[in-house]
């Protein structure tokens, strides 16, 4: 059996951080603000461009700044800016073609097409900021509690793969946007470093409060107490992968420098095992430099 094509997504190792940098609450708080701001930014770039101006939420989801860079072409249209007094530089990514055509109504233009891929002037850029003002002011909007950011903007790039804004293992927030206008879709894109919202996201969406007080649980058998003599023995622990299928024939022609291919969801599907009893569930992933499995589960007695 020879080696099998696999796109590149499937040998990404998961970054538990990904996971966990938001709370459920949070990440629903989230996605309702910048649903509020599609209508509300759609509407007022609608009558301020004089030209039908739509806008669909796509995603909110946590990503870190190397991969957010990386997802990005090799020449685009970046405006760095602040939320002041928030700490961390912020990233709002328009496609040039959509950049241009907004341009281009500005002055005048009837924009019924979308504009070509490439850097924009001075002038074009001048131009557009004033667009970005407008939507970071609708941003700024959704988000009145303290402390009340206020959008400054920093500078432009159009080439991401030179930036470096932030460090490349910094967890950042993503809002990816769908807009469409001069008969085109095109994505826009926000990315906050996770430490700038933070302070927004305790007002919003603080810890839950604790529970009333629950009734006195009933008393229970004292624990069994630890024996000593096991405290320096040594067990194996070892992860597993169940459901991979083949042939006969394919085991038998198995040889050194060949690939067995996973499906991605096994990567989810860690058996972890004490000996030869399994014990838990886990999911494949990455903790700093070393291959880990986090523990997500029991195993099933079954």
């Amino acid at each position: 059996m020879n080696a099998t094509d696999t796109t590149t997504e499937e040998n990404q190792p998961f970054d538990f951080r990904q996971a966990s940098i938001l709370s459920e609450r949070q990440a629903r708080v989230l996605q309702q603000r910048h649903e509020a701001l599609v209508h509300v930014l759609a509407d007022r770039l609608t009558l301020w461009l004089r030209s039908d101006f739509s806008l669909r939420l796509a995603r909110v989801e946590p990503i870190s700044y190397a991969a957010f860079i990386a997802s990005l072409p090799a020449t685009t249209h970046l405006t760095l800016f602040k939320l002041e007094p928030l700490r961390g530089v912020c990233l709002l990514d328009t496609p040039p073609p959509l950049a241009i055509a907004v341009v281009e109504r500005l002055l005048g233009g009837p924009a019924q097409q979308l504009g070509e891929s490439r850097e924009l002037t001075e002038v074009e850029i001048a131009l557009f900021d004033q667009w970005t003002q407008v939507l970071l002011e609708e941003w700024q909007r959704q988000f009145p509690e303290p402390p009340t950011p206020k959008p400054h903007l920093l500078g432009h790039e159009s080439a991401p793969r030179f930036l470096q804004s932030a460090p490349p293992d910094t967890m950042m927030v993503e809002v990816v946007f769908e807009a469409t206008f001069a008969e085109g879709k095109v994505p826009i894109q926000l990315a906050f470093p996770y430490a700038t919202l933070e302070p927004l996201l305790k007002q919003i969406a603080p810890p839950s409060e604790p529970a009333t007080t629950a009734p006195a649980a009933q008393p229970s058998a004292p624990p069994m107490p630890w024996n000593n003599v096991l405290d320096e023995m040594k067990l194996a622990v070892s992860a597993h992968w169940t459901g991979v299928e083949m042939t006969a024939r394919e085991l038998t022609n198995l040889k050194v420098g060949d690939v067995i291919p996973l499906s991605p969801q096994m990567v989810s599907e860690v058996l972890v095992r004490f000996g030869s009893k399994a014990k838990f569930t886990g999911r494949l992933g990455t903790c700093g430099k070393q291959w880990a499995v986090e523990l997500t589960g029991p195993a099933s007695t079954k």
